[in-house]
């Protein structure tokens, strides 16, 4: 997951009325380094669970299903999906979109994205095409 620091150093949308502008979060620089996602991810669920930066981003999105293997973890993943309004399922049979690799077999139409979708998405407070985050 190369792409967080350079995802999030480009900074939040500062004009969101939902997210702070990426410098409010006061990130250490070495949170910034490579390898530093959980703090990352940390720092945005932190002010994304204060009621006031709470949003809805992905509520009209399908039923998402994050998997075991997805880095940053399924569980940070899952929390930062539903903070920004997703509903997340524990079965893959019930979803449109499957964060991360998944090796087992789904539905030939959910759509499988790279975890980076989401950590974008939620940087630059935007649903983003889902063309270049497809996993194969």
């Amino acid at each position: 997951m190369e792409h967080i620091p350079n995802a999030l150093s480009s900074g939040m949308n500062a004009s969101s009325s939902c997210l702070l502008p990426f410098t409010a979060l006061k990130l250490e620089p070495k949170e910034l380094n490579r390898g530093a996602e959980d703090a990352i991810i940390c720092r945005l669920q932190q002010h994304l669970s204060a009621g006031e930066h709470q949003q809805d981003l992905f509520r009209e999105q399908p039923l998402m299903f994050v998997s075991s293997l997805s880095q940053p973890p399924c569980h940070s993943l899952t929390e930062l999906v539903q903070l920004c309004g997703g509903t997340v399922c524990r079965s893959i049979r019930q979803a449109g979109i499957c964060i991360g690799e998944y090796k087992g077999k789904k539905p030939e139409e959910t759509k499988c994205l790279s975890e980076q979708w989401v950590l974008d998405c939620v940087t630059h407070h935007v649903l983003l095409p889902y063309d270049n985050y497809i996993l194969e």
